[in-house]
């Protein structure tokens, strides 16, 4: 009897009376707002004792905090995805919600492409082939639906085949073990597509990560500068094999801006200077 008579106790020291409480008829704490009892009487070893017990304003304060609980945990985990997702902190701010043109095609395009994300992942052609001219606004879209399913909860990397072939050597057991690393990815961004060195290895890398995606069945966006004309004739067998890959997983999506993306200076910084948000600062009449 110990162990309950340590547990009784614990529960009453542990136990919350608010200013609104009152003794009842029956003699036990009542709750002042909700009215129902916080205290009950139990038979122990022919013993009546009272314990506390939880009423619905209480049950109703637990939930709240456990909710509350998670959320934070999950706004954690979404932070520390985001720091390993994204190339760089400022791309946090690539987001929808800073996106100068919601209402453009691409935009549009985007936004649809994250609503329907789960749908999307189950069709066999489930990403994106973004091209377009520099500063176009192709990584930055692409970002866009990375920050907005990272928010969701899903795991998303951002990175072009340089930086990956450097986090390879993260990897010293196996690039197996990359590879894998790579899969568990619900969304692969590879941004600047053709920009990558020429080299045996770098052509090998860019291979296996396409093609190891499209096997998967896994979603992966891609940005490039390169034109049509050189996807429809790269020039190299492996490289009419990865654009093969490509365009059978990927819904090729041509993005075109009147404005550079890359240049766009914030109205605090224009402000600072004396400038209006009018006025032209590209060097263009």
């Amino acid at each position: 009897m110990d162990f309950i008579d340590d547990l009784i106790k614990k529960a009453q020291e542990n136990f919350v009376k608010d200013e609104e409480d009152y003794v009842g008829g029956d003699g036990l704490l009542h709750c002042g707002k909700c009215h129902e009892p916080k205290q009950c009487r139990l038979i122990m070893n022919d013993k009546e004792v009272v314990v506390p017990c939880i009423c619905s304003c209480e049950q109703k304060r637990i939930e709240q905090e456990e909710e509350e609980r998670k959320e934070r945990e999950r706004l954690s985990q979404v932070r520390t995805n985001k720091l390993q997702g994204l190339p760089n902190l400022e791309m946090v701010n690539w987001n929808f919600k800073n996106d100068n043109d919601p209402q453009g095609k691409i935009s549009q395009v985007c936004r649809r492409y994250v609503d329907n994300f789960e749908e999307i992942k189950k069709a066999s052609q489930n990403g994106l082939l973004m091209y377009g001219t520099v500063g176009s606004g192709k990584t930055y879209y692409a970002t866009c639906i990375a920050n907005a399913l990272l928010d969701k909860g899903y795991k998303v990397l951002v990175r072009n085949f340089s930086a990956l072939a450097s986090e390879i050597d993260n990897y010293s057991d196996s690039r197996l073990e990359f590879m894998r690393w790579l899969g568990k990815m619900d969304l692969l961004v590879i941004d600047d597509l053709g920009t990558q060195r020429n080299t045996e290895y770098m052509n090998e890398l860019v291979f296996s990560v396409i093609d190891d995606r499209v096997a998967s069945g896994k979603p992966m966006i891609i940005t490039t500068n390169l034109k049509t004309k050189a996807m429809e004739n790269p020039g190299s067998v492996r490289y009419e094999r990865v654009f093969s890959r490509i365009r059978g997983a990927c819904i090729p999506l041509a993005v075109v801006s009147k404005e550079d993306k890359r240049f766009q200076p914030s109205d605090r910084v224009k402000d600072i200077l004396g400038l209006s948000k009018n006025d032209n600062i590209t060097g263009e009449e």
